[in-house]
């Protein structure tokens, strides 16, 4: 079988993402501002647990056998993904396995 090209699509402008996080319920901001960031897909994100993270060197990392494509990927935050996460760190206290 031939392997399948997933293309991405439906990305917003930057002007257009911040007037729609700015409405958005608190609990869902720190979710939409790492996946407009990052480009990846909604299962990527909710699948992400917080083994694959990396608080102390700003690090995010999808191995090859947890995404679609097999190509393993990985994230530097920048600071306000490193804000997000360190507030989902402490709200979640480390709880759940999930990021979000």
């Amino acid at each position: 079988m031939l392997k399948e090209n997933y293309v991405r699509k439906g990305f917003f402008e930057h002007a257009e993402f911040m007037a729609l996080r700015v409405e958005l319920p608190e609990h869902l901001k720190g979710f939409v501002t790492f996946a407009h960031k990052t480009g990846w897909s909604v299962s990527e994100i909710t699948d992400l647990i917080w083994n694959q993270v990396d608080l102390d060197n700003g690090i995010v990392r999808l191995e090859t056998g947890d995404i679609k494509n097999d190509e393993a990927r990985t994230v530097y935050l920048d600071d306000e993904i490193q804000e997000v996460f360190n507030h989902q760190w402490n709200a979640r206290k480390n709880l759940l396995p999930y990021m979000f």
